[in-house]
């Protein structure tokens, strides 16, 4: 190639339009959340099914006789816990994304799942403490076993109340930057 080519080349490629850094920091920011958000996910639902099964364990070890509720309160979760499972994968959350929009509509379909998980947790929750809760007093002994089972419970409704709103708002702002993208394109 003679100098005036590789002139010409060098302004062809200059002259190529670079992505806007608003763009990059958008995506990493995204890849950075949707990683963060989706192991702590998976480390939270591997920790919540040991401690079903080391309680289930415990409860047949020590209790025999009320085998019964908790192997129904531990069928009940392992099957939510399928459905969580069949629902990232039929949602695509664990696959990896090339390019700012199908990040961004990953991040999106994450805080909807988050949305999702919230508001069925709660009430499955509430009816399976409703389920043991007349068992309660021979499987806890005491009032004060009750009682911080109530702190727990009332807890856990907060929590799922502030993850649901904090999922909410992720929503808004992933569609406002969909949006922004969007326009930029087009």
């Amino acid at each position: 190639m003679s100098e005036h080519e590789w002139d010409a080349l060098g302004q062809q490629w200059q002259q190529q339009a670079q992505p806007a850094a608003d763009d990059v920091r958008t995506l990493e920011a995204a890849l950075h959340h949707y990683r963060q958000t989706y192991r702590r996910g998976l480390y939270g639902d591997g920790f919540g099914l040991l401690v079903v099964a080391g309680l289930l364990v415990w409860t047949l070890l020590a209790k025999p006789g009320h085998a019964v509720i908790q192997a129904g309160l531990t069928l009940v979760l392992l099957l939510w816990q399928g459905g969580l499972w069949w629902l990232r994968r039929h949602w695509g959350l664990d696959h990896a994304c090339n390019g700012l929009r199908q990040m961004l509509l990953a991040d999106l379909r994450l805080a909807r799942y988050r949305l999702l998980y919230h508001a069925l947790g709660l009430p499955l929750g509430a009816l399976m403490l409703a389920w043991a809760w007349p068992q309660l007093p021979p499987l806890a002994g005491t009032a004060q076993a009750r009682t911080m089972l109530v702190a727990v419970a009332l807890g856990s409704v907060g929590y799922a109340l502030w993850a649901g709103w904090q999922a909410w708002r992720r929503i808004s702002r992933m569609r406002v930057q969909l949006q922004r993208l969007d326009d930029g394109e087009g």
